[in-house]
């Protein structure tokens, strides 16, 4: 045991943490990281695992490239799952769950491959051929994680249950992805059951280098299109739109018109409910959508 702990000092120390964590600040995020796995069926051991390779226990914590909280979300993540404020522990706690539980279900649950991902992002695991890619910092986090979870295991923290049923005002049907001519096109519509009108808003986070055109289309005035520059940059891009007076009962639409995507690629799409204000997220949904690269999985394109 003491010798795991040692070499897990070492791990935090090469990843950047201070070790060791004050005890109070190790146990004081307990009964939070147990009630945010058992919702979303992540093991407790491997969420406090990746609290304490990421922030340490620290919720005001913010990374040299902009991630915050306990869970260490980058800007755009938050957008995507909903997070208004990252300072807010239990707030963090949970949308950095349900960000594992989604990569546990896009990795069928292989575990090195859902840490990677976390923290280089999914799309650097399907470019590495869906291993742990070769990058220093993130094989050193994925073995500081793994440590870590082995050591909470041994502690006693409960394993993974199913995650905990939960009826949602949000409705989104599965997407649809059709390849026309030139043009993939993805559909995907909702519907929800909130008692008033709401406001959606829908969002589309995808690596820029991998298409030439995206465009996302929610409503009869509102079409946002990105064209990548002549040298896209290997990064993220954040597309946003919106459902306005969105009744209950009413079924919205969006439609996504892409390039077929120069590499295997993951869109990350998801669909916020808030109330007509915007003042608070009543529903979420979100997916990881995987592409095969063009050249291997969709027919030519027509001239």
């Amino acid at each position: 045991m003491r010798r795991a702990a040692v070499l897990l000092g070492l791990l935090l120390a090469l990843h950047g943490g201070a070790w060791p964590p004050a005890a109070a600040a190790a146990t004081a995020f307990d009964p939070l990281i147990a009630a945010a796995a058992r919702r979303h069926g992540v093991e407790a051991a491997l969420v406090k695992a990746v609290i304490r390779c990421e922030s340490n226990f620290d919720p005001q914590a913010v990374s040299p490239r902009g991630a915050q909280g306990l869970m260490q979300l980058l800007p755009a993540t938050q957008a995507l799952l909903g997070l208004r404020d990252p300072f807010d522990a239990a707030a963090n706690l949970d949308a950095g769950v349900r960000y594992l539980a989604l990569l546990s279900q896009t990795f069928a649950g292989d575990l090195p491959l859902v840490v990677a991902a976390y923290n280089a992002g999914p799309q650097a695991v399907i470019d590495a051929g869906y291993a742990v890619p070769a990058f220093a910092e993130t094989q050193r986090y994925v073995a500081c994680v793994l440590a870590a979870r082995q050591q909470y295991r041994r502690e006693g923290e409960p394993p993974a249950a199913a995650a905990a049923a939960a009826a949602s005002a949000l409705h989104v049907e599965p997407p649809q992805v059709v390849l026309s001519g030139a043009r993939l096109t993805v559909r995907l519509s909702a519907s929800h059951r909130a008692a008033q009108v709401g406001h959606g808003t829908v969002m589309l986070l995808y690596p820029e280098d991998a298409f030439a055109m995206v465009a996302l289309h929610t409503a009869a005035a509102e079409t946002v299109v990105r064209l990548a520059p002549a040298s896209a940059p290997a990064a993220y891009h954040l597309l946003v739109g919106h459902w306005t007076a969105w009744e209950p009962g009413e079924r919205r639409r969006v439609l996504l018109s892409l390039t077929p995507p120069r590499r295997a690629t993951l869109l990350h799409l998801s669909v916020l409910l808030y109330d007509a204000a915007r003042t608070a997220v009543q529903a979420r949904w979100s997916t990881l959508l995987p592409l095969p690269a063009a050249t291997k999985a969709w027919p030519a394109a027509a001239e």
